[in-house]
């Protein structure tokens, strides 16, 4: 997939046969005068992603920089379908409710660890089909904001039909 500041891949981890995403920030994008700010919000995506375990949450692996010395970061690979086409489907009532129930507790646990997403939307959100049971897994922390942290900017961030009234 890709995105406004970097490529996700599928992986596989080598000597085993778990595989991740791995994110890779764009070339171009760490030559211009955006550097330093593609690289903070890498550094802040590992920061919020990293900080708290969820079975709600993408599970984080670990991050780094390529041989080119571009950002990378590694998370979980979850087989299924983004909220928004799985909404599509037209589940039973039961069931969404069920999902919205996991989602809640999800936004729950980021925001008692100091995490606000600021970019929860249906396509940042993946329904798990993997087990017996769905699961929801809240994905894509790029924008996500520590709330120990300074606010980087004036602007409002996220999916515009998503974001939160006060942005």
């Amino acid at each position: 997939g890709e995105g406004a500041f970097g490529t996700a891949y599928l992986a596989e981890q080598l000597g085993t046969d778990r595989q991740a995403v791995v994110k890779i920030a764009h070339a171009h994008l760490m030559q211009g005068p955006v550097k330093r700010e593609i690289q903070a919000r890498y550094e802040a995506e590992v920061r919020a992603a990293s900080r708290v375990q969820h079975p709600a949450l993408c599970t984080f692996y670990t991050a780094g920089t390529t041989s080119d010395g571009l950002p990378a970061m590694a998370t979980e690979f979850i087989r299924g379908e983004t909220l928004g086409a799985f909404l599509l489907s037209g589940p039973p009532r039961d069931v969404v409710q069920q999902l919205f129930r996991q989602l809640g507790e999800g936004v729950v646990a980021l925001h008692a660890n100091g995490i606000v997403h600021r970019d929860l939307s249906p396509e940042n959100v993946m329904v798990d089909r993997s087990g017996d049971a769905l699961r929801v897994k809240i994905i894509d922390f790029g924008i996500a904001k520590l709330t120990t942290q300074p606010s980087s900017g004036q602007h409002p961030l996220g999916t515009p039909r998503y974001m939160a009234p006060e942005q």
